[in-house]
This record gives C-alpha cells, sequence and structure tokens, in this order.
C-alpha cells in the first residue's frame, strides 16, 4: 500500500511539475487505435486474451470526452507458433501464453475525465458500458460442429495516464476492472454454481489519442480571449441556465403506466460554452395523453443530467444528453393501466437533442432520449442477457434563458489597449526628444562657453596690446610699437578664428536638427521645467529681475532666448516694468 501511494503521489508531482503544454479546446473529434490484455476471472475457463480495436468519440474542452469502443480479441499464442519466421526467443515468449480459443467482441462507450490540463501528464478516469459477444464452436458428443453466440452486458470503470506527446496527440495508459454477470448456460463457465455471477476481469490498454477540430490555443491574453467569445456564445465564464420546458415518457405496458405528459424544467449552469450540468424536476399531467396545465402531484420524477454540445452555440446546434434520475409515485396515486401498480425507482438516459438560438439570451431546445427505468428491467447486478434489457423513449422541449457576464467586446478591448500603447510610446518619445534637446543643448552651450571664453581673453589681450601701444607712440618707442603692432594683428587673427569656429558651431547645430527631421514635442509639465531651468541660469548671471534687454544682449543660444522671451510674457517671470 506504502508503494502504490509513492507511485500516486510522484505521479501527481511530475504532472503539476511538468512542462504545460497546450491541450485541445472546444470541440474536438478524437480517434484511438488500441492495443490490450484482458486477465478473466478464474471462474472462467479461459486463457488471458489479448485484444485490438479503435476508439473515437469527441472532446469537450481539454478535461471531458465521450468515446464509442470497438475491441476484438485474437490469439496472439496461435499467430506466434504458426509462423515459420517467429525468432526463437519470441517462441519462448509466446509458450508462456495461454491458448485463446473464443473470439470475443465488445462494443460500447465510456466518459472519460482528465483531472487536469496543460500538462505533460495527466490522470484521468473512465466509466462505460457495452455489450460484449462470445463467439465459439463446439461439437455435441456424436454431433456435428455448431458455431455459438452468447452476449453479455458489462460495464467498465478504470483509471490512466495520459502522456500528451504534442498538441493533438497522447499516449495513453489505462487498466480497467470489466464487470458483468456470466450467463448460467456460457461453455466457459468454470463452475454451473457460477451462473449469473458478478466476474470481475482485469484489462490494461495502450492507445495513441489523435485529435482532430477545435483548437489548440489557449492564451492568457484578455484580448484574444474576448475576441474567442465574441464568436462563441456572447458569454465569459460560468452562467445560470433556466429552462422551463415539457417532457413525454412513452412508458412499456410492464411498467404500469401509460404514455405520459410531464411539465416542469430544469435549471443549471454551463461552465463553458459546450458543456453544462443540469437539475431537473417535472410533474405528471393528470390525463396521460393531454398536455395541459392539470398536474397530478403523485407521479413526478426528478435527477439531473449533463449536456455536452458538439458546436458553438450561434446556430443549430447539437447536443449530446446523458443524466439519471428517480420516478417517485406515491401511495396517492390512482393507476392509470387498470389492474397495474406502478413503482417508483431510478431510471438513467441518454440521447442527443437540437438547441435553437433565437438571440443571445434565449434559445429553444428539444431532444430524444432513450431511458432504461429500473421497475422495467432486472436488477443491474444480476442482468446478463441484453434482450431482457427493456428501453423506452423519452423526449424534452423548452425555452432556455442564458443568464450571466456579457462578453466584452474585443475590439474595445483592443482598441483601449492600442490607445493606452500609443499613449506610452509619446511619452516615451517625448521623454527621449527632451533628454536629446538637452544633450545637444549641453554640448552647444559647452562649445560656445569655451570660445567665448576664448574671445574674452583676447579682448583682454587686445585692450592691453592697446595700452601698450598707447604708451610706446607717447613714449616714440618704434620698436616696441611695430611689436605691438604684429601681435596685435596676431590677436586680431585669431579672434576671427574664434568668431568662425562659434558660427561653425552654431551652423553644424542647424544642420543636425535638420538631418534628424524630428519636431520636439514636449507637454506643458516639460516646457515649463525648460523654462524654468533657463530663467534659473540667466537670473544668476543678471540677477533677480531680468527684462528684455537682459535677454536679447545675453549670449544664450536663440533657442534659450525664445523660451526667456516667452517666459516674460506670462507670469511669474515678468519683470515688473515691462
Amino acid at each position: 500500500m506504502k508503494k502504490l501511494s509513492l507511485v500516486l503521489c510522484a505521479t501527481m508531482l511530475a504532472g503539476i511539475g511538468s512542462k504545460a503544454m497546450a491541450q485541445v479546446q472546444d470541440v474536438s473529434f478524437t480517434v484511438a487505435p488500441v492495443v490490450g490484455y484482458t486477465h478473466w476471472d478464474s471462474k472462467l475457463n479461459l486463457g488471458d486474451s489479448p485484444f485490438w480495436g479503435v476508439r473515437a468519440g469527441f472532446g469537450f474542452g481539454p478535461l471531458v470526452e465521450i468515446r464509442g469502443i470497438y475491441e476484438r480479441s485474437f490469439d496472439l499464442k496461435g499467430k506466434l507458433k504458426n509462423n515459420s519466421s517467429t525468432p526463437s526467443w519470441l517462441l519462448n515468449w509466446a509458450d508462456k501464453l495461454e491458448d485463446s480459443n473464443v473470439d470475443i467482441k465488445r462494443y460500447g462507450g465510456e466518459l472519460k475525465f482528465n483531472l487536469w490540463s496543460n500538462a505533460f501528464v495527466t490522470p484521468y478516469l473512465t466509466a462505460g458500458g457495452g455489450i460484449m459477444e462470445f463467439g465459439y464452436t463446439a461439437t455435441p458428443v456424436g454431433g456435428t460442429a455448431t458455431s455459438y453466440k452468447e452476449k453479455q452486458i458489462y460495464g467498465a470503470g478504470g483509471v490512466g495516464l495520459k502522456f500528451n506527446m504534442g498538441r493533438r496527440v497522447s499516449l495513453s495508459l489505462e487498466g480497467k476492472d470489466l464487470i458483468f454477470n456470466v450467463n448460467p448456460g456460457n461453455r466457459y463457465l468454470a463452475s454451473a454454481a457460477n451462473g449469473g455471477d458478478q466476474l470481475h476481469n482485469w484489462t490494461g490498454q495502450a492507445s495513441l489519442d489523435i485529435y482532430f477540430g477545435g483548437t489548440n490555443y489557449d492564451s492568457g491574453d484578455a484580448i484574444s480571449r474576448a475576441y474567442r467569445n465574441m464568436y462563441s456564445d456572447g458569454f465569459r465564464g460560468v452562467k445560470f441556465v433556466l429552462e422551463p420546458g415539457i417532457a413525454y415518457v412513452d412508458y412499456p405496458a410492464a411498467s404500469g403506466l401509460k404514455p405520459q405528459w410531464f411539465l416542469g424544467g430544469s435549471a443549471g449552469f454551463d461552465f463553458s460554452s459546450i458543456f453544462g450540468i443540469r437539475g431537473f424536476y417535472y410533474s405528471a399531467t393528470k390525463t396521460p395523453g393531454t398536455l395541459d396545465f392539470n398536474l397530478n402531484n403523485e407521479l413526478r420524477m426528478y435527477g439531473g443530467n449533463f449536456i455536452a454540445r458538439l458546436n458553438m452555440p450561434r446556430g443549430l446546434t447539437p447536443y449530446l444528453n446523458l443524466g439519471a434520475g428517480y420516478r417517485e409515485v406515491t401511495g396517492k396515486f390512482t393507476p392509470t393501466v387498470t389492474g397495474a401498480t406502478p413503482k417508483s425507482g431510478l431510471f438513467l438516459f441518454g440521447g442527443g437533442g437540437l438547441e435553437i438560438p433565437l438571440f443571445k439570451y434565449v434559445a429553444l431546445y428539444g431532444s430524444v432520449n432513450a431511458m432504461l427505468s429500473e421497475q422495467e428491467n432486472p436488477a443491474i447486478t444480476s442482468v446478463t442477457d441484453p434482450a431482457d434489457v427493456k428501453v423506452n423513449a423519452f423526449y424534452q422541449a423548452g425555452v432556455r434563458f442564458n443568464f450571466g457576464r456579457s462578453n466584452r467586446d474585443g475590439r474595445e478591448l483592443y482598441q483601449s489597449y492600442s490607445d493606452a500603447q500609443t499613449r506610452s510610446e509619446v511619452a516615451r518619445l517625448q521623454e527621449s526628444n527632451l533628454e536629446e534637446m538637452n544633450a545637444l543643448r549641453a554640448d552647444y552651450d559647452a562649445r560656445i562657453k569655451k570660445l567665448n571664453a576664448q574671445r574674452a581673453d583676447y579682448d583682454a589681450r587686445i585692450k592691453k596690446l592697446n595700452e601698450e601701444l598707447a604708451d610706446a607712440v607717447s613714449r616714440r618707442d618704434t620698436v616696441t610699437v611695430t611689436r605691438v603692432l604684429r601681435e596685435k594683428n596676431e590677436v586680431a587673427d585669431r579672434i576671427t578664428h574664434v568668431d568662425n569656429q562659434t558660427t561653425q558651431v552654431a551652423t553644424q547645430s542647424a544642420q543636425q536638427s535638420a538631418q534628424q527631421g524630428r519636431t520636439v514635442t514636449l507637454t506643458k509639465a516639460q516646457f515649463d521645467a525648460l523654462v524654468n531651468q533657463v530663467v534659473s541660469d540667466l537670473k544668476r548671471e543678471k540677477g533677480s529681475q531680468v527684462s528684455v534687454s537682459d535677454v536679447t544682449g545675453s549670449n544664450l543660444s536663440d533657442l534659450d532666448k525664445i523660451l526667456l522671451l516667452n517666459a516674460l510674457y506670462r507670469s511669474p517671470y515678468a519683470a515688473p516694468n515691462f
């Protein structure tokens, strides 16, 4: 038991921790080749049987599947022993197999529930049933060989592991308990005393499941989900469903009831656009064959079912219907069949229906089902022959009202997302433009400051040379005059060179702006911050008050002058006398 617990825990951890892998969403069609091996109950004189077969059905999202089954036994030992090309090691293995001299077929259906989705390893449960057919040839003493066929009703439940090899392909390994009541006359029954016993037969299977249709894209993006929902039923999340309606049951004579109309309805939840559960309640009409509002509350039925749509409910939508319930006949009920005493009991039903949406919140529906009632059939634990099972028709119709949160419009969400992205990008570009402009301005100011400093040095030198020249002239010192004039010319040339460099820097700055071809866009806050910076710089240079003449006569760049002139015409920077 400890080992089994450890294996189960390890499997769950592996599934939870494995790499996420999107599986098929919505409605899909699945087909799977199957091989298996059945170990028969010891009460049967049957060798263990290998099987092959196929499963096909529908998937309703990644969690629920409904599948039809066909399986058939084959004599693996005989095929290996009779093949001359079989290698010796395989012959040795074949000797360990048991002979299988009976042809066994199984056909039926099952429900499969995956316990989680979007993981590499997924455990699942199965439950189903069907018909098992035994075929064999027997030769009575002194007689001739005769072929026999026997049919048994079986049920099956199992567990398995699903390994998602890709988005649409998976490998499944499962074990099942195959349960049936053996016919007392079965040739392979070990003892006649075991006739009618419930037998448990263990089966191991492997299948390669291939999925068609549906979609394997499961985005967590709200916009993608909204666009998907636009093409579904128009709702998001779980919705509540109310279904007032009518029902008609074609009871067999053995039930002690005549075919009966019922009034009532269902209520439940749709967990997605394709899958939902319902609880139902119906009360019989007083006159069995008449549909009216005069109810006979002494005969009623209630239970639950689930529906699985085969398409998105945007038009005529077929769906599958499976459920169970209880037919209650009270002691005050007046039998509708003379001499009969109807009884309460359980029933199962399954079938198909059609949904006709009128608009988003309202749809018409109708279904046709096969009903299997407890009171009209032998006990499930003792039935052996399928011919002993009686079913009757069960019809439903009504109006379906849907209540839930409406889907968000994908186009509006995308437009909102696009606008937000645009605003974010514009803000980023504006910030980038401002930073670039500040960098250009800082570089321009640094170079101009350096050139202005050089010009100031040269101006000071010219002033000093002029003083020396005046002194030399007064002293009639021709040598000094000549030297000073020559040096003054050199300084003048340097001043000219500095002025040319200043012009060149200004021209290059203008060319860079033109080459970039970019318009600098500032928000009001950014523009005010830039003005404040320039005003602060000039105030430190000119004092607390700034006038127009201070601006125009300053060494500021043209851009800074424009910013300051703009600031001087509005508070709080305007001079009182301006």
